[in-house]
């Protein structure tokens, strides 16, 4: 699971982390229709620059079929987070590389061999019921299809009827969904290099750097601040809180949590301070129903909120203008 590259460290701002890499596969239930084959080479390719179009094969809806992605679409949104949770792991300047600190590779391989297990169970459950997927997308194929039957010139030119052969064999499902996780010692330059070479890759190496420390600093505002914007909202007003639930208080409180043990990379001294007025603010609510009960609790959390939350509009704008301005 782990590959380690044997080069002298450099100057890096990520040496408690490194990197990984997350690949998934799956089967979409869905082909390029394909044109009729009686049509001749000139209508082929004219016909090829008009549609673009999807056979959809099976109902996606159906809990058989949608239920190994899920899997897959779990573990990736616990790993990397989404827009209002963070994830055990941070952007890096390479697209599908992640940084994660060095304590957590453990609890990420051990987590990632637990989700492997679950989606090959939703594998074995989907070839159980393959063949009643395929009766029931047979049965209802023309609606799943519906653009493609209702346009005749789609019907003259395409095949749009069903056709088993189209969907995989009972034995190519489990080749179907793969999941590959990747853990690698952290990017160095070589030391053996020309010294004209090396110097180039070094400055290489160092804008990376700086480029993946502002995608990490612009990740983490943006994610305590909708969080802290969702708190800001619940407790707006008596008839808000009603409606809320716990996870609005225990989203910010998990973000200072883990800014603290991992996240906080290059002492950011503005964001720590606002880390800590979120926590001090929030130090006597033990839940939701805290502020349901106590409407002057709620009020000045709900003030506390709003201003780390201008506050922290105001750093993510510097941030992006930084980012397009490349200062």
């Amino acid at each position: 699971m782990s590959e380690e590259i044997q080069v002298k460290q450099s100057d890096n701002p990520f040496a408690d982390y490194m990197l990984i890499s997350l690949n998934r596969s799956f089967w979409s239930g869905e082909i390029t229709a394909k044109l009729r084959p009686e049509l001749d080479p000139a209508t082929r390719r004219q016909i090829r620059k008009s549609y673009k179009l999807k056979k959809v094969l099976v109902n996606d809806d159906n809990p058989l079929f949608k239920a190994p992605k899920a899997e897959m679409n779990t573990f990736y949104s616990w790993l990397v987070g989404d827009p209002n949770h963070l994830g055990e792991a941070l952007p890096f300047a390479i697209d599908g590389t992640y940084l994660l600190h060095k304590d957590k590779v453990t609890k990420i391989n051990e987590e990632f061999k637990a989700s492997k297990v679950k989606i090959k169970q939703a594998v074995n459950a989907l070839k159980v019921g393959y063949a009643e997927l395929k009766k029931d997308a047979r049965t209802k194929f023309v609606n799943l299809n519906a653009s493609l039957f209702a346009d005749s010139k789609i019907q003259q030119y395409f095949v749009v009827e069903y056709n088993e052969t189209e969907y995989p064999d009972y034995d190519e499902l489990d080749s179907r969904y793969d999941m590959n996780l990747r853990i690698v010692e952290m990017l160095n330059t070589p030391q053996d290099l020309p010294p004209e070479i090396k110097a180039e890759q070094e400055e290489e190496l160092r804008q990376m750097f700086e480029e993946a420390k502002e995608k990490c600093v612009l990740m983490l505002l943006e994610k305590f601040r909708n969080c802290v914007a969702n708190l800001a909202e619940r407790t707006s007003t008596s008839d808000a809180i009603v409606r809320s639930k716990n996870a609005a208080i225990d989203n910010p409180r998990t973000f200072c949590e883990q800014f603290e043990q991992t996240l906080n990379l290059h002492n950011n001294k503005e964001l720590s301070a606002l880390v800590n007025q979120c926590k001090a603010s929030l130090a006597k609510v033990k839940d939701m129903q805290t502020l349901k009960n106590q409407d002057n609790l709620r009020m000045q959390v709900h003030s506390d909120m709003d201003k780390i939350c201008n506050s922290l509009e105001g750093m993510i704008t510097v941030s992006k203008g930084r980012k397009f301005f490349g200062e």
